[in-house]
């Protein structure tokens, strides 16, 4: 499983997913905490629509993490003021980096939860698709 995917399951779906993962990389060894969870300042970049160029609206807050396993340091960032979910994240890219007996058993939990992410998803589409209205006519959609 690749890296992106990995962080886009762990930071969009349920927190339980992160812990229930952490819980199983902690029975197979002992990772340590390099870098506790501290805040820092990233900068948003953002590309203009109409003409194309890039521009820098702004900095936002994350927290960032490093946890090592064995020679392997694992990275944790996140939006925000979660330093649980940063150590969280560093704990299961460490894991990944690492190749740990208990991977498969990782990723066969990241891919169940990916179904319930998408399952969420549709039932938010469905929700919106409902109250769906053409300003044309200002007819609410019945497809």
């Amino acid at each position: 499983m690749k890296r992106l995917r990995r962080t886009q399951i762990l930071v969009e779906g349920r927190a339980t997913c992160r812990q229930e993962l952490v819980v199983r990389i902690r029975e197979a060894c002992n990772p340590q905490l390099v870098q506790p969870a501290q805040t820092g300042l990233v900068l948003l970049d953002v590309r203009d629509s109409a003409q194309g160029q890039r521009f820098h609206p702004g900095e936002a807050t994350v927290q960032e993490a490093r946890v090592r396993i064995g020679d392997s340091i694992g990275l944790g960032f996140i939006l925000g003021h979660d330093a649980q979910a940063a150590e969280e994240l560093a704990t299961v890219d460490a894991a990944f980096k690492a190749n740990l007996a208990c991977v498969p058993s990782l990723i066969e939990r990241l891919e169940a939860e990916a179904g319930w992410l998408e399952a969420q998803r549709a039932e938010q589409a469905a929700q919106r698709d409902a109250t769906r209205v053409r300003f044309d006519t200002m007819e609410v959609e019945t497809e």
